[in-house]
């Protein structure tokens, strides 16, 4: 299932595309891309007043709802920018999923996701993966009660 935001769909400037994991049917992957922000970048002349942000608050909702317990990765390879209320919905939406007794990752950051994430110490709260199989293992062995949450520990990813 492909979700547009905005009703200018030409642009694609924000989109968020949902997928099942071919290894592990439990494990719904996000795929964002463009800019994770408080104003859409596609809101003024889509006259659409919720912004990047609202939107991928609404998709993990939606999961959260819909999935019992949810287990979401965000892919994270093409998302360019995240400002300050983009991350505090990645913290609500990780809140979220947590509370509803599931898992969150981030995947394959890019490096100015990468270096935002260090900047405001956020690294340590995430669950950050730079190989999908390796974030779908994880969460397998975390239900199996294999290892510990993968959320409570990161692997070092592109730090340098």
């Amino acid at each position: 299932m492909l979700f547009y935001w905005g009703k200018i769909m030409s642009d694609k400037l924000f989109q968020i595309t949902r997928r099942i994991s071919a290894e592990d049917p439990d494990v719904t992957i996000f795929d964002v891309i463009g800019r994770i922000t408080l104003a859409g970048d596609d809101a003024v002349r889509a006259q659409d007043v919720r912004g990047n942000a609202a939107k991928l608050r609404e998709a993990i909702q939606e999961e959260v709802r819909n999935k019992k317990p949810p287990q979401i990765i965000l892919n994270l390879e093409k998302t360019t920018y995240i400002d300050s209320c983009g991350l505090a919905e990645l913290v609500a939406g990780k809140t979220r999923i947590i509370n509803a007794g599931g898992q969150f990752a981030l995947l394959k950051l890019t490096k100015k996701v990468s270096d935002l994430l260090q900047i405001t110490k956020m690294y340590t709260v995430f669950s950050v993966f730079d190989n999908e199989e390796t974030a779908i293992r994880a969460f397998s062995a975390s239900r199996s009660g294999l290892r510990p949450n993968p959320w409570l520990v990161s692997e070092p990813v592109g730090r340098s």
